[in-house]
């Protein structure tokens, strides 16, 4: 039998029916928030969606869009903070405990989600967020997740004040009071137009900028203020004929697509003052920034590490990471930089090993035109110089002669660096990041290293695991290396190691760490094609008895990474062919096991997961 929308309704509360009659809902106003979220991702460069309190995605950017109209999965961050109504925060999508229960993980794009409930009248209505697809954008929402969580709760009040007071009409949308209290969460000046560049809003930064109140300027077009627009000739708010004549400003204009048209315009105002102060101009409010590099693990050695890094990155204080040899020293040195506010400027190397100590105060320090026999005609610019701004990674600091430590400890204490035949030092501004694989302390006992420039280095000091101490990242380094090598060659097959093979390596030393693995997978994806690697596929140095751990360590030992292997196996066998009934199937079969042994071991894993 068919019943009208209007009889179920009319079981409704009458307080309740007055207020969903009052009130709009997110997919009545879905063209409304699919506005909003392009706005607000012309700002900001990552992606924004909307979710209403079905699960239903209703409005969104990049490759989020293909999502609107389709129910989000079960116990993703989704079903979580609608049920919660507590913000979500993921920082490492796959491989948070919430996301072993989602039935999508295996296909799940996102590198980073933050998303906060919608309120209205003290009920969930969905919510608001944001999305990482790739690692530039994850790079941009570690290094403002402060700030982009605030942001998240700014737009969820911004979105339940729009469907409380059934704002529908897109000018009322962009002028509403709501809207002034969005971007007025931004540093830098906004202003919103309709398309024929009436002002429709603006923020304190703008008025600020332009040194006039916002009542004096909402409802005259924006040409009038002569604003140097460096726009192209197709921009509907550009007119050459003007004098530049707007001091201290410079505008980036993104148009407010709607529907087949412009419904207006968006002005970012950048201090100009500012700017030649902290960075260079960039189209995004966030500024230029380094794109993170890859840190891949997720045993809680190294999410620590990276929380570590996250919060080393927001100060100037010198860094020093201690790690042997391949445990990835310089990527975690690239990893702060590109944290850091200095992430747009340049990041220069150093082997400290490798410069002889002839070379190495013209290395570091630069020298002026002549000033020794043989020197160029053009001088050089030391490495410090090269970096200012920036940030110094010197490697292999432990190597350094005495000599060479007084010379770098001079710099560090006076900021400064004098050239070879210069007559007066330059003024620098480098952060430092020294690495070792030698313990400094043992050093200094030796009377090997200098007392002030080991505590002028050692400020924050940071210890990188070996990778036998995290045999848990194992398999994600397996999969990221081949995963590399697989998109080099696309005509290859890599199928992994068998349980019997990944054992043994979880059982290995790894003297030469993340380096040597690499070099490992790099070996067996040439040698061996179309099958699991076996334990004979590995080369000789690798099956040598020496290589492995002690025999002593036992049969409990070789059991655990036995099963940590299983586990690693079985997890990517259902990746492959889905978690549900006929997937398990499928994997049981891959693996060359019964069904029932499958979900034996499964109820194995589940178990230990638990304990």
């Amino acid at each position: 039998m068919e019943v009208s929308l209007h009889r179920v309704r009319s079981f409704l509360p009458r307080e309740q029916l007055l207020m969903e009659t009052a009130m709009g809902t997110l997919i009545q106003n879905k063209q409304n928030f699919q506005l909003l979220c392009r706005i607000i991702k012309s700002m900001l460069g990552v992606e924004v969606f909307v979710v209403d309190e079905d699960m239903v995605a209703v409005a969104g950017t990049g490759p989020y869009r293909k999502n609107i109209g389709t129910r989000r999965p079960r116990d993703s961050y989704v079903d979580v903070t609608i049920h919660s109504g507590a913000c979500s925060l993921v920082m490492e999508p796959r491989y948070t405990n919430q996301c072993y229960r989602c039935e999508y993980r295996s296909i799940c794009p996102y590198t980073m989600v933050i998303c906060n409930p919608i309120r209205v009248e003290n009920k969930i209505q969905g919510l608001v967020g944001f999305l990482g697809y790739d690692e530039s954008q994850r790079g941009t929402m570690i290094k403002h997740a402060s700030f982009l969580e605030k942001l998240s709760k700014q737009v969820s009040l911004l979105v339940a004040g729009f469907l409380r007071n059934n704002i529908t009409d897109i000018k009322d949308f962009l002028a509403h009071p709501y809207a002034r209290n969005l971007i007025n969460a931004f540093d830098d000046g906004i202003v919103i137009t309709t398309s024929d560049n009436t002002v429709l809003n603006l923020n304190q930064k703008a008025e600020h900028i332009l040194s006039i109140k916002g009542d004096n300027l909402v409802g005259r077009n924006i040409r009038d203020l002569n604003i140097d627009t460096g726009l192209q000739e197709s921009s509907a708010i550009a007119d050459k004929n003007k004098k530049k004549t707007t001091p201290g400003a410079e505008d980036i204009i993104h148009p407010i697509n709607y529907g087949q048209g412009v419904a207006g315009y968006l002005v970012v105002l950048k201090d100009k003052k500012i700017l030649r102060r902290n960075r260079p101009v960039s189209s995004k409010i966030y500024g230029s920034y380094a794109s993170e590099p890859v840190i891949v693990g997720r045993s809680r050695s190294i999410i620590r590490l990276k929380e570590q890094a996250a919060k080393v990155a927001t100060s100037d204080n010198t860094v020093l990471i201690i790690g042997e040899t391949g445990t990835g020293k310089e990527l975690f040195a690239r990893y702060i930089h590109a944290l850091s506010e200095r992430s747009s400027r340049p990041f220069v190397i150093t082997n400290c090993s490798a410069i002889p100590d002839s070379l190495f105060e013209s290395e570091m320090f630069g020298y002026e035109p002549g000033a020794f026999t043989g020197a160029s005609r053009k001088g050089k610019t030391g490495k410090f110089e090269l970096a200012n701004g920036g940030t110094i990674f010197l490697d292999e600091v432990g190597r350094l002669s005495l000599i060479n430590q007084a010379k770098i400890l001079r710099t560090l204490e006076d900021g400064t660096v004098e050239k070879l035949g210069a007559d007066h030092p330059v003024r620098i501004d480098v952060r430092v990041i020294a690495a070792t694989n030698r313990p400094l302390e043992s050093l200094l006992k030796e009377n090997r290293f200098l007392p002030d420039l080991y505590y002028r280095l050692a400020v924050i000091p940071l210890y990188l695991p070996p990778l036998r101490e995290r045999i848990d990242d194992i398999p994600l380094l397996i999969e990221h290396f081949a995963n590399q090598l697989l998109n080099k060659d696309t005509n290859k097959e890599f199928v992994s190691f068998d349980a019997e093979c990944l054992s043994y390596m979880f059982s290995y030393d790894w003297p030469g760490n993340i380096r040597q693995l690499k070099n490992l997978i790099e070996y067996v994806f040439t040698m061996v094609d179309g099958r699991p690697v076996t334990l004979n596929d590995l080369p000789p140095y690798l099956r040598e008895p020496s290589s492995s751990k002690d025999a002593k360590s036992g049969q409990k030992e070789e059991r655990n990474t036995l099963a940590v292997a299983e586990h690693f196996l079985i997890q990517q066998a259902l990746e492959r062919f889905g978690n549900n009934t006929f997937g398990k199937r499928q994997a049981a079969k891959y693996l060359g096991i019964s069904l029932s042994t499958l979900y034996r071991k499964l109820a194995e894993m589940k178990t230990r997961k638990e304990m």
